[in-house]
């Protein structure tokens, strides 16, 4: 419609071409999306700079007070004591999973040892057994 109406313009003064339409459109163009874009711009810098967080039930406060050294190296040693004593815990707790790690091989060997026997009487009671089955049947011993 704007446009139609600067083309009407355009028409009745000479002086006027379509040059000079698409050049006022396009700098008042350029020149709201300037101010939009300045407008954002500044909502968001006051948005990140603000202190305030909308819909959290904690009140957010700026502390005026900061931590000295002395309080700084204090809660560094407290720190470490901490991680002294877990490092400690820890390492009972890796003493105590070697312990049961290597009773349970253990146990695992003495079953692989009793299977082993086993095993080994078997073959033993299979062979006699093929035995005497020979000597009933009347076949000659066979080598199995």
């Amino acid at each position: 419609m704007n446009v139609q109406l600067l083309a009407e313009v355009a028409g009745a003064d000479p002086m006027i071409s379509g040059n000079w339409i698409i050049a006022i459109v396009g700098a008042l163009t350029t020149a709201a999306t300037g101010i939009i874009g300045k407008l954002k711009l500044d909502a968001a810098r006051r948005d990140r700079t603000s202190t305030q967080i909308e819909g959290q039930p904690i009140s957010v406060a700026l502390v005026e007070t900061l931590a000295t050294k002395a309080e700084m190296r204090d809660l560094e040693g407290r720190l470490v004591n901490e991680i002294k004593k877990l490092e400690t815990v820890i390492s009972g707790e890796r003493s105590v999973a070697r312990t049961a790690v290597g009773n349970l091989h253990a146990r695992i060997d003495k079953t692989a040892e009793g299977l082993a026997a086993t095993t080994a009487t078997m073959t033993q009671l299979n062979a006699n057994l093929n035995r005497v089955l020979d000597l009933l049947l009347k076949r000659p011993p066979v080598a199995r």
